[in-house]
């Protein structure tokens, strides 16, 4: 007799069990219902909307473009007004504005110093235009002339950071040689034909010059000052992330690969911003100082500081991370708890007081949260609460733990070295002096009546 041959006739009369619909997310009681969308009200969109066009116009891009527009329709003007086009175009003014186009920076400092190099070369290949046309004038001699100067300055143009030079050079001499050979107006001489076009050139020279000052300047020193302090703040919250993400939560719980990427883009932007940082404090050494020389030394020490806490941040991640599950039991023990508390409490107050400081140009206080005091603490108890205990520290699963405990001093390490750099560019509260010689006094006090206690606990 021949088993039974199952044909799947009834496979689809079959109701699907309620792990099935689990695993497949159909089931009616795991799904609750998606509730209807609301209408937003027509008021509120069109107030949105005008809130990303204002957002839009207000972004750095926006500005500049409405500057250069406006530099060239000022420039460009004469040229639609009657009574003024024919003395527009007797002076060739239109070469002011394509001026404007070639020089105008985006960076006032970078504008200043580009615009006293740009009039060194707008000098530079008018008097080598006027020269080829004093040799005769003949077309070979204009070529020769500016072959010799192409050899020149190309190879400024591509071997050194001044390569807009090379441009504003060979406009001039196209300007002054070519132009007033093609097109010369009746009566003129040469003499007065190179004064116009040289004139013409400084004065879009100095339009440009006067809309980066006047009209939304961007100075590189105000907006390093906000972006190194930005970056200070964001390495306290990435330090709160890590102790709270991957220290404090449940033990029992693996780190989700979302923690890890979130981990790992702040990461990412935080490099970026320092990078950022660096190339702002090169647009610094072209600005001139007229108070005083900007101290630029400091503020490249002060971002190499905040990449060496990145890197040490990154370093504590790794040990966090890696951390066995009973060394973590042990490191957030409830009777160590308050005094790691403490220690994270003082870093983070301390990266926010300096970012807050460096932003908004306010003296430090005399004397901040000591976050070395919090961890000599912790390590007091932690050694403590050690003696009590049978186990021993000299294992291997240990590692991650005295990677993090190394991680830790040299941040506080770091930040101590960063608060002595912003304290020389923000200065110190007007009183900071008096509370610091008061407090010396009562030290050496309390010392000669043997009666004070340092950290390690000596006279």
């Amino acid at each position: 007799m021949l088993p039974p041959v199952y044909d799947g006739s009834n496979y689809k009369s079959r109701e699907p069990s309620i792990i099935s619909n689990h695993e497949s997310g159909r089931s009616d009681i795991e799904a609750p219902a998606v509730p209807p969308r609301m209408k937003i009200p027509f008021n509120v969109r069109v107030r949105f909307v005008v809130w990303r066009i204002s957002q839009a116009l207000s972004s750095y891009e926006c500005k500049f473009t409405i500057k250069m527009a406006l530099a060239v329709f000022v420039l460009a003007l004469p040229a639609y007004i009657p009574s003024s086009q024919e003395w527009y175009a007797s002076v060739r003014g239109q070469w002011a504005a394509v001026t404007v186009i070639a020089i105008m920076n985006p960076t006032t400092g970078g504008t200043i110093n580009g615009s006293l190099w740009r009039v060194v070369g707008t000098l530079i290949g008018s008097f080598m235009g006027w020269a080829a046309i004093a040799a005769n004038g003949g077309p070979y001699v204009i070529v020769l002339f500016g072959f010799i100067l192409s050899l020149i300055f190309f190879y400024v143009h591509l071997a050194t950071s001044y390569n807009r030079v090379c441009i504003v050079v060979m406009t001039a001499f196209e300007i002054v040689a070519v132009a007033g050979r093609v097109n010369p107006l009746p009566g003129e001489t040469t003499e007065m034909m190179v004064l116009k076009r040289t004139v013409t050139m400084i004065v879009g020279i100095g339009v440009a010059l006067i809309f980066s000052w006047l009209l939304w300047p961007f100075v590189a020193r105000h907006q390093l000052k906000k972006s190194l302090a930005d970056v200070i703040y964001e390495l306290g919250e990435y330090y709160a992330f890590i102790i709270s993400a991957f220290l404090y939560d449940d033990i029992h719980r693996v780190h989700s690969p979302d923690d890890i990427k979130s981990c790992e883009k702040q990461e990412r932007t935080l490099q970026r911003a320092i990078v950022a940082c660096r190339e702002l404090l090169k647009l610094t050494l072209h600005e001139p100082g007229l108070k005083a020389p900007f101290p630029t030394d400091f503020y490249d020490e002060m971002i190499t500081s905040t990449q060496n806490l990145l890197d040490r941040l990154c370093n504590l991640k790794c040990a966090v991370v890696d951390m066995p599950v009973e060394v973590r039991r042990k490191t957030i023990n409830p009777s160590v708890y308050l005094y790691r508390r403490d220690m994270t409490a003082a870093l983070l107050l301390h990266f926010h007081t300096l970012s807050v400081s460096l932003k908004a140009k306010q003296p430090l206080p005399a004397y901040m949260p000591s976050a070395r005091l919090a961890r000599i603490r912790l390590m007091n108890r932690r050694r403590e609460h050690h003696h009590d205990s049978t186990d021993t520290m000299v294992q291997f699963k240990y590692l991650t733990w005295f990677a993090m405990a190394s991680s830790s001093e040299e941040i506080i390490e770091e930040l101590e070295h960063l608060t002595i750099l912003i304290r020389y560019i923000t200065g110190e509260s007007k009183n900071s002096h008096l509370v610091r010689t008061s407090g010396v006094r009562l030290q050496e006090r309390q010392k000669c009546n043997r009666g004070f206690y340092d950290v390690e606990g000596n006279f």
